[in-house]
């Protein structure tokens, strides 16, 4: 049996009153602990009939018989259940929480087809899965999806594609999607996690966490934690417009890289800081992407659980300050899309003014802004004096030239 690697887990945090009974209401509860804790302006009733529906059409659709399916997800019962805390699902009635998890797994499964763009097969009129249906009540589903607390474990996902024949399609579907927006490709990531792979996010929120973060092996992570003096004097961190006027230049980094590949070099007298490049969609789902990550950090914040993502945020918050700061960065290329205007209203949030210190980028601490003016200014004087000993030079050699010409002239 497969076992966890790491102490993350399917929490629900409305048990240890992290969050109000009332922001669960306009979501889609998924899981037994959705169906058994909270209610719907719908009612719990309509949402669990609703998904039994689905998955019974998905069956018909695969030609696979219901008990057959409860005695597979049975199999991954025990892993399943490590993947929440134990006051969750461990008292819970196996039958329940299995026939509950192959219900709703099956919703999330074609939701996220859905928003991936893969018709679904559904009758146009199905009143949850339609045609249409899920893109008109994407914000609602997007926010069920990564609400904290509300994720279906990769363990579902996994067996029930691989058992029901018409998931197995649809899956295979989505390889030739072609998702925009941090909130899209972070569930074709999900969607698309070699099953073989050793090391795989437990629930689409740490798979999230990761796409912000970027590659764990990367060779450009210099993320430091601390303060950081230069000759005792510490240097502060300002705003991204502010650290342009001192001779700092914002650059973005390839796709592939998140906040672990940040890194700054000098280049020709200028400090270039590469961020990772943030194309904003929309404001909203922007700002739930912050929101969720930040909820999911400090839930399972411990030992080897660093708030990285969080210190990150800080780091933005304290770069865009206002609109100026915000056309610097999409000037460099760091920032693209719709709605950045609203970034320093999302931000708000993660700022936190000195003696607050956030998470710092080693050579934006290493190198003083009026350094790097200087550096700047005395890289301009060199450039110059280059150019004009190089222009003396073709100077001085085509007068040379010419003489010898016209020596040689005289000479016949």
């Amino acid at each position: 049996m497969t076992t966890l690697s790491r102490p993350i887990k399917c929490y629900n945090p409305l048990r240890f009153g992290y969050e109000k009974d009332n922001v669960f209401k306009p979501l889609w509860p998924f899981g037994p602990e959705g169906w058994r804790k909270h209610s719907e302006e719908e009612g719990p009733e309509f949402k669990q009939k609703s998904a039994v529906s689905v998955l019974e059409m998905v069956m018909n659709m695969s030609g696979f018989d219901s008990r057959r399916l409860v005695d597979e997800l049975r199999d991954i019962l025990p892993i399943v259940k490590e993947a929440y805390p134990e006051s969750g699902l461990h008292n819970c009635d196996d039958e329940e929480v299995i026939k509950s998890f192959a219900a709703d797994g099956c919703v999330f499964i074609l939701v996220v087809f859905s928003i991936l763009g893969v018709e679904l097969g559904f009758p146009e009129q199905h009143a949850l899965l339609g045609k249409g249906q899920v893109r008109e009540g994407i914000e609602k589903w997007l926010r069920s999806i990564f609400y904290v607390g509300n994720q279906i474990p990769l363990y579902v996902v996994e067996k029930l594609i691989k058992s029901l024949k018409h998931l197995g399609d649809l899956w295979e579907k989505i390889k030739d999607s072609q998702p925009s927006g941090i909130l899209e490709k972070t569930l074709f990531r999900f969607m698309t996690i070699d099953p073989s792979q050793v090391s795989k996010p437990v629930d689409v929120m740490e798979c999230l966490r990761s796409v912000i973060l970027g590659p764990q092996s990367s060779q450009l992570c210099i993320w430091v934690v601390g303060r950081s003096d230069i000759e005792g004097k510490t240097i502060p961190t300002k705003s991204a417009s502010a650290l342009s006027r001192c001779g700092y230049v914002f650059k973005p980094l390839p796709d592939e890289f998140g906040s672990r590949a940040i890194k700054c070099e000098h280049q020709w007298g200028k400090v270039a800081v590469y961020l990772p490049c943030i194309e904003v969609f929309s404001a909203a789902w922007l700002e739930l992407m912050f929101t969720s990550v930040r909820n999911y950090e400090f839930l399972h914040h411990g030992p080897i659980f660093q708030l990285e993502s969080t210190h990150y945020f800080n780091l933005l918050s304290t770069l865009i300050r206002s609109l100026d700061d915000v056309k610097v960065l999409e000037s460099g290329g760091v920032l693209g899309g719709v709605d950045l205007d609203s970034l320093p209203r999302i931000l708000q949030p993660f700022y936190k003014p000195p003696p607050f210190d956030p998470l710092h980028l080693k050579e934006i601490r290493s190198y003083n802004p009026r350094l790097a003016v200087f550096w700047n200014f005395k890289g301009r004087i060199i450039t110059s004096l280059v150019v004009c000993n190089i222009l003396l030079t073709l100077q001085l050699a085509s007068l040379q030239t010419g003489y010898t010409i016209l020596g040689n002239y005289k000479h016949h």
